[in-house]
């Protein structure tokens, strides 16, 4: 059992009373592994294994999608709950510099989850976006 968090805000969802929700199963498993996708590899103090290796493997001028996939799968399949990977596919738009994660994980109860449950676009940012933000005063 675990409090929800909004897949896109990272926020605690709360009910119209002002409580916050709970999930279990196959839902509490795939937010486990969107959050282990977020996580930068180091990021952890605690332990600096974790993670995704964005900086070193993603985040570069001419990415290798096969150690892109790797990190990614074992990254699913090392999540408390994951049974087995079904299939892992990556969507690369070069001009749009987004990552979509395409495929399927098996719970340890036997429910599939699919990417779109466990996985959020991930947008790199460009130099000319970097240009265009307007500098703090």
């Amino acid at each position: 059992m675990d409090i929800a968090i909004d897949p896109l805000t990272g926020d605690i969802l709360l009910t119209a009373a002002g409580d916050y929700e709970v999930i279990e199963g196959r839902d509490a498993i795939a937010q486990h592994v969107r959050i282990r996708l977020q996580h930068f590899l180091g990021e952890w103090f605690l332990d600096e294994r974790e993670g995704v290796p964005y900086f070193e493997r993603i985040l570069v001028a001419n990415p290798d999608l096969v150690a892109i996939r790797e990190a990614y799968r074992r990254t699913i399949a090392e999540t408390p709950g994951i049974a087995s990977v079904r299939d892992i596919g990556l969507d690369f738009d070069r001009q749009t510099r987004t990552l979509r994660v395409t495929g399927s994980a098996v719970t340890t109860d036997g429910a599939t989850i699919t990417a779109e449950e466990f996985a959020v676009p991930f947008v790199a940012t460009t130099r000319s976006d970097v240009d265009e933000v307007p500098a703090l005063t």
